[in-house]
């Protein structure tokens, strides 16, 4: 009977992980998360590092959609100011560069 219960806990946790990967790789919807109540255990830590994994490139993603909603509207003086590392902060050091040189022409 417990195995049992252990394949349906993780049928049930492996149709969440697959479609929050499926919403936010494919349909790019970053905001979406994996639900992680209800799980206890490495589901719940499985749950959760997806959901970190996914924050982490939500948040610099907004500042960076931000930033090019202002350059759209001919607001060249905001720079992203956020440490980012690995390529996002190789993305955010272009990104301002790019700003800077257009804000002298």
């Amino acid at each position: 009977n417990s195995l049992l219960q252990m394949r349906e806990n993780l049928s049930g946790v492996m149709l969440d992980v697959e479609k929050v990967v499926f919403t936010a790789a494919t349909l790019g919807e970053l905001s979406a998360r994996v639900v992680t109540a209800g799980k206890l255990g490495a589901w719940h830590k499985l749950t959760v590092s997806i959901n970190d994994l996914i924050s982490s490139f939500y948040q610099p993603l907004q500042s960076i959609i931000t930033l090019a909603n202002l350059m759209a509207r001919g607001d060249l003086s905001e720079r992203l100011d956020e440490e980012l590392s690995g390529d996002l902060g190789k993305l955010s050091v272009n990104l301002n560069q790019g700003l800077q040189d257009l804000a002298v022409l």
